[in-house]
């Protein structure tokens, strides 16, 4: 009996999903359904197997059946090794005479009519199942879908386990609540309640680390004894159009997959398709993810970012500072040769100054409470204020704020925050944090203030990049990716001899001192002097001036206009910076 009991849960579960299938077939007369109970075995070893061995445990049993007597599992286990195979899944089946069939299969036709599943499926998505037009689903239909995703090959090198990603990003975005990129136990317990939840969470969760990507539900399906992705797949045409899905999936939702905007789902959408290692889901347009500020930064930073000093930056070379989107890299990359050039950089500016945009979301970021700019001091926090402002009628039903921080770097408190969540992960060289608002978004203008610590190690010139992303009637959409430059704030040795007060910025009076040494030829040092140093000749018998890079004891032409360069910065503040001629640069804030 126990036995029994094990194997009605494990049909249950295998039944449940076998109704929510689309069954496509071409028969004319039914035909009986055959043996299902070796594709059942197969679903609930992968369903109940939390370690991925291919095999039940007696503690994986116990999942569902927490009193299994361990003489029964000893029973069924042909091979002696603790554990069951889907082979002895099925056997144990067969001890038991149970036919996983005959739980949905009432009257015993071996047919599945839509009175027998009407309690789970409506009348519209039962006959989008009965492709063949018999009304029942029968062997034909059963033949067709239980086939294991393959990948394309020869003519046809877009398969359906090719396509997978497709159906894992539309079970990530029904799942992943807080928008976040990944899916949590709090996310799947709501659903299906706290008996199964933990079971399904740890199918998911392959690498045991607290939440399911993507990539892990993606393995998930292609490990099913089923084909979702052929299954969809009406028309066998390789390619899911919205006759495929009339009924099941609504056409908007299918157009938000659509990524290159031809119609149909196929693997050409892939080479486009919105999902980052850091970002999670992108699910709009590449374009709406750049602004003018990001562009502009790109160009401040291009000297920088160079490491290769080749003139144009690589991906690898732009995510070393900046943790940029893959998909906005392939945008900038206007002539596809895999690198971005300025010039590249240059066009794109041209088109957002000369183009006009239609703004829903205005997103800004400022450092709030600082009085030298936007450096920071290891280990120290930082405020930083988030103003959005929102433009127009349209009615927002999700919004969220991503922050994508440097490694090591957190957020501590968060003000202002309403009703929203907030969610940290730490996600390879970076920290993302989500702040989000479900269901009623904030009041606007919203201002939100959250508490900014960098690590005690950090050092050297740091990206914050982040956006808004909201849905409206119209779909998602983002604010545009807006960054923010933080800078190590180095002691006052380090500051420019012109910078007398050492507050990293070249005042006009202090810019007129350079001007006055440049106009006497030569110099000396002086340190009873405001800067250390006097106009003439004198004593050299120490360090030169910063701005005497050539250390020859007189301020040219050139190196008097590389201080006026300093004191021009937009940011009206300088930085230290090891690969120029003076060891400066205007910080790129």
């Amino acid at each position: 009996m126990e036995i029994k009991h094990m194997m009605r849960v494990a049909g249950v579960l295998f039944c449940c999903s076998l109704i929510m299938q689309v069954l496509p077939a071409t028969a004319d007369e039914p035909c009986p359904l055959p043996d299902v109970n070796p594709a059942a075995a197969e679903l609930v070893v992968l369903l109940l197997d939390t370690n991925h061995d291919g095999q039940l445990s007696l503690s994986e049993i116990r999942v569902v059946y927490p009193d299994l007597d361990p003489m029964l599992l000893m029973m069924v286990d042909a091979s002696h090794n603790g554990r069951l195979s889907p082979s002895e899944v099925v056997n144990a089946m067969r001890l038991a005479d149970i036919d996983v069939l005959s739980y949905i299969d009432t009257n015993g036709d071996r047919l599945i009519q839509y009175e027998e599943v009407s309690e789970y499926l409506t009348p519209e998505l039962f006959l989008h199942l009965n492709i063949n037009g018999n009304d029942v689903i029968d062997c034909e239909d059963y033949a067709y879908f239980m086939v294991s995703p393959a990948y394309g090959e020869g003519q046809d090198p877009c398969g359906s386990a090719d396509m997978m990603p497709f159906a894992a990003y539309a079970i990530l975005l029904q799942l992943d609540i807080d928008g976040d990129g990944v899916v949590s136990y709090g996310e799947i317990e709501p659903l299906i309640g706290a008996e199964y939840a933990p079971l399904l969470f740890g199918v998911l969760d392959r690498d045991d680390n607290g939440s399911a990507n993507m990539d892990e539900i993606s393995a998930l399906l292609l490990d099913l004894p089923f084909d979702i992705v052929r299954i969809i797949d009406l028309d066998q045409d390789g390619a899911i159009s919205p006759e495929d899905v009339e009924g099941v999936i609504p056409a908007e939702t299918l157009s938000e997959f659509d990524f290159n905007g031809d119609g149909v789902l196929y693997c050409d959408d892939l080479g486009v398709f919105p999902i980052d290692e850091d970002w999670g889901a992108l699910p709009f347009p590449a374009e709406e993810m750049l602004s003018l500020r990001l562009l502009n930064l790109l160009r401040r930073l291009f000297p920088i970012l160079d490491v290769n000093g080749d003139n144009i930056l690589s991906y690898e070379e732009i995510r070393s500072r900046i943790p940029l989107p893959e998909r906005l890299f392939i945008l900038l990359d206007t002539d596809g040769d895999g690198l971005v050039s300025w010039d590249e950089i240059e066009e794109w500016i041209d088109y957002f100054t000369g183009t006009s945009q239609e703004i829903i979301i205005d997103f800004s970021r400022e450092i709030i409470g600082s009085g030298v700019g936007n450096f920071f001091i290891p280990g120290d926090p930082l405020l930083i204020r988030i103003a959005v402002n929102k433009y127009g009628m349209d009615t927002l039903t999700r919004f969220r704020i991503t922050e994508m921080l440097p490694k090591g770097w957190t957020v501590g408190a968060v003000y202002n925050k309403g009703t929203a969540t907030v969610v940290t992960a730490a996600i390879a060289g970076v920290n993302k944090v989500t702040i989000s608002w479900e269901g009623v978004p904030p009041m606007f203008p919203l201002d939100l203030v959250y508490e900014l610590i960098p690590p005690a190690d950090a050092t050297g010139i740091v990206t914050v990049l982040g956006q808004a992303v909201y849905s409206s009637d119209t779909g998602m959409h983002s604010s545009g990716m807006i960054p923010t430059v933080l800078i190590e704030l180095l002691a006052q040795d380090y500051a420019h001899s012109a910078d007398s007060n050492a507050d990293w910025r070249i005042s006009l009076s202090e810019l007129l001192r350079v001007i006055q040494l440049y106009g006497s030829g030569t110099y000396h040092l002086n340190p009873f002097s405001e800067d250390g140093y006097d106009i003439g000749d004198g004593a050299t018998d120490g360090p030169a001036h910063s701005a005497d890079y050539l250390n020859d004891w007189r301020i040219t032409l050139s190196e008097l206009i590389r201080v006026v360069q300093l004191y021009n910065a937009s940011s009206r503040f300088y930085c230290v910076a090891g690969d120029t001629e003076d060891g400066y640069m205007p910080a790129p804030f």
